[in-house]
């Protein structure tokens, strides 16, 4: 591992492009699971500007910090502006935001920072920068040449992601070459270029420079090899890693660089949790998913040997990048075309559009047919033909594409809990009387100890509350009254959203209170937060034999069987759930979209209509009505129900496309197109909308349009054999047989 060359201190530089992307949360989640590892950390927030990252600490405001290092310097080191952020091993050098000029530092004061981090004493120091691609954002990224880029997995974030990595590089190659105007005038070219069909990736950019000085053509590539950034996927909603591994393949093929995915923290409701609490998410929720994504990137962080020597000129000398494995990675994705690079101030779907009717020319080897969209009368097509016939036009199986799923709202789908009754109070011996010496001297009535029930009620405040019930547990009597206190822990833990630990406490209760169905259900309701439904069903099982009429026990039995798909079970045990404090709306709720996943339509239309004449607000119960009417395919209803929804909430993505669909099938295609293009007009990265517009736009025989939405759809998501098969299928449209 190289280290800095003065102190020995590793620095990680997190940065991106794109704000809104969380580069702060995962800045702080790094440094707090470093210290927690028993490394010293120093977090410096280098958002100048808009420095906030002391908040997530809990500091609301620090008395020292980076401005005043630069306009009030008490001392020329750096460490003197930490303040302790009140976990062990973590320092925080704040960047006091609210100083006018903070934002647009001067050459000498940018220069004296980086200096100054450079001598910082700490095993590892981290970045936290701020968005955009000004040159102090990316002078404070260069310090390190494996900077950290955060971004998130879709289109618009990928890009802005590119776009800053591409920034840094040519802020490094001016750097190199400031005292070079012939070769800095052919790399000012090369990045400012946006002509279409111009090569325009770094490979190009060496040749060209080759013309002018072999010797610098070589730095060049010696500086590519060396820039070696790493990605970190934030607020990820699936596992899913092809736009990772579509970035690190545009970056290979058009800058010549290697990046190198850290990994991705999942989204989580924990996380807004955190921020409103001001705490960090791996101190308030250690074991929630984002927690153990942070540590497992830190400790990547820690045991890689990739952190690069820091130098305040972000320049050092390593070897270059090896011109046969760069050959091989840029005919990997030789088919990608440089629609990426230059795209700044061009609005991301009018890039996308006009790239791909490039395509589509180059494909068939003449200009494409007009159409509406772009400003000529449509072409027939034999799709066209086919619906100005009347016939069925070339289709796929639209409910299938359609990615659409019955609404369940969190509060149906929330186990239910039994309350802790409790026990009668006994009367406390009042305080021993003092006498007048003791009042003379200030003696005071000695407090009584505390009892072992009030140990445990008092785990959810703890610092640790993992620790807490783990020492509690080994202390505390197996008695009624500590089972209910254990009841209590557990219901606060769950307000908290210590999930886990609910559960643990949940359990002790449940020994303490063998064969109390309020223990075994709401030991079971904990373990069902957590996802484990197979020991949820035995408890379960258990409890309905001691109390089968107990609401709360029949809701989270059918809750169970519904979590595990076994919907027939699901709608027979949900059914029996009565009563107005018994979740009967919730169970209903879930008991109709089990229907639903049955394909018993008309019970679930009835129940969901009955639903909706008690509540006609309730959004979810309207839209997945809307669904049955579909799947029933009385197309006229569900488009009358959609709109519905649209009404109350017109920016529902899902609601238009659904609604697009049904006007499809009820031969309204212009407004399906509409309602698809409003879709993609507030969600422009919404690969949904641009695959079911594909699909559509082909069956209409708007190729260009269809081309435009699913080719890059294709690129972005590789593995997608549907994607694959439909662009074969315009393709085969625009090429009919016996033509080249």
């Amino acid at each position: 591992m190289q280290l800095s060359a003065k102190t020995g201190t590793q620095i990680l530089a997190v940065g991106g492009g794109k704000g809104g992307v969380g580069k702060s949360f995962v800045a702080a989640g790094l440094a707090t699971a470093i210290a927690e590892a028993g490394h010293g950390a120093t977090l410096v927030d280098l958002d100048l500007g808009g420095a906030n990252l002391h908040t997530l600490f809990g500091l609301k405001i620090t008395d020292r910090g980076i401005g005043d290092f630069i306009f009030a310097p008490r001392s020329n080191d750096l460490a003197d502006y930490a303040t302790e952020t009140g976990i062990r091993n973590l320092q925080l050098i704040s960047g006091n935001g609210f100083i006018p000029g903070i934002a647009n530092l001067a050459y000498q004061q940018k220069v004296r920072v980086l200096k100054a981090i450079g001598r910082l004493r700490s095993e590892y120091v981290v970045l936290d920068l701020g968005a955009g691609t000004h040159y102090n954002v990316i002078d404070f990224f260069s310090m390190t040449e494996s900077g950290i880029v955060v971004t998130m997995a879709e289109p618009t974030a990928i890009l802005n992601a590119y776009e800053f990595l591409k920034n840094v590089l040519f802020r490094m190659f001016a750097l190199r070459f400031k005292r070079r105007p012939d070769v800095l005038k052919t790399i000012e070219a090369c990045r400012v270029s946006r002509h279409e069909g111009e090569d325009a990736s770094i490979a190009s950019l060496i040749q060209s420079v080759a013309l002018v000085d072999g010797t610098a053509a070589e730095t060049l590539r010696e500086l590519c090899g060396r820039f070696r950034p790493r990605l970190v996927l934030n607020m990820s909603r699936s596992p899913n890693l092809t736009l990772e591994q579509s970035l690190r393949d545009i970056c290979a093929t058009y800058l010549g660089v290697e990046l190198i995915y850290l990994g991705a923290v999942p989204l989580d409701n924990v996380v807004q949790k955190c921020l409103m609490r001001m705490k960090p998410v791996a101190m308030e929720f250690p074991e929630s998913a984002p927690a153990v994504a942070l540590r497992a990137i830190a400790r990547k962080c820690m045991a890689d040997r990739w952190m690069d020597t820091a130098r305040a000129d972000g320049l050092t000398e390593e070897e270059g990048l090896d011109a046969a494995s760069a050959a091989s990675r840029e005919s990997a994705v030789s088919g990608i075309k440089p629609f990426i690079a230059g795209h700044k101030d061009i609005e991301l779907s009018s890039l996308l559009a006009s790239f791909m009717t490039e395509y589509a020319t180059q494909l068939t080897g003449k200009t494409p047919p007009p159409t509406a969209e772009n400003g000529g009368e449509a072409v027939p097509s034999p799709a066209a033909h086919a619906v100005a016939e009347g016939q069925h036009p070339p289709t796929f199986d639209l409910p299938e594409w359609l990615p659409l799923d019955l609404r369940v709202e969190a509060k149906n789908k929330t186990p239910s809990f039994i309350p802790v009754e409790p026990l009668p109070a006994v009367p406390s011996a009042p305080p021993e009387a003092t006498t007048f010496w003791d009042r003379l001297v200030g003696r005071r009535p000695v407090a009584p100890a505390k009892t072992a029930a009030d140990i445990i009620r008092a785990i959810p405040d703890s610092d640790n509350v993992e620790l807490a019930i783990e020492r509690t547990s080994l202390a505390s009597p197996c008695t009624e009254e500590a089972g209910r206190a254990w009841m209590e822990t557990g219901m606060k833990l769950v307000d908290y959203n210590h999930q886990f630990c609910a559960y643990r406490a949940f359990l002790k209760a449940r020994a303490c209170l063998p064969g109390d169905p309020g223990a075994i259900n709401n030991c079971a309701a904990g373990i069902l937060l957590i996802g484990r439904i197979r020991p949820a069903i035995e408890w379960l099982s258990e409890g309905l034999k001691k109390a089968p009429g107990n609401s709360a026990l029949l809701f989270n039995f059918g809750l169970a069987q519904f979590s595990s798909g076994n919907y027939p079970a699901a709608v027979e045990w949900l059914d029996k759930v009565q009563g107005p404090n018994g979740r009967s709306t919730d169970a209903a709720v879930l008991r109709a979209c089990g229907l639903c996943y049955l394909k018993r339509y008309p019970e679930a239309r009835a129940l969901f209509q009955s639903l909706l004449q008690k509540d006609e607000t309730v959004l979810s119960v309207r839209f997945n009505l809307g669904l049955c009417f579909f799947y029933e395919q009385d197309y006229a209803k569900a488009q009358d129900l959609f709109s519905s929804v649209l009404d109350a909430a017109p920016e529902d993505n899902e609601a238009l496309m659904a609604r697009a669909v049904s006007r499809w099938h009820v031969k309204r295609d212009s407004g399906a197109f509409d309602d698809l293009g409003r879709a993609i007009k507030q969600q422009p990265a919404n690969l949904s909308c641009r695959a079911l517009r594909g699909v559509l736009s082909y069956m209409a025989g708007r190729y260009d349009t269809a081309i435009a939405d699913i080719e890059v759809i294709t690129r972005l998501l590789p593995a997608n054999r549907k994607y694959q098969a439909l662009l074969a299928a315009i393709r085969a449209n625009i090429h009919p047989e016996g033509q080249p």
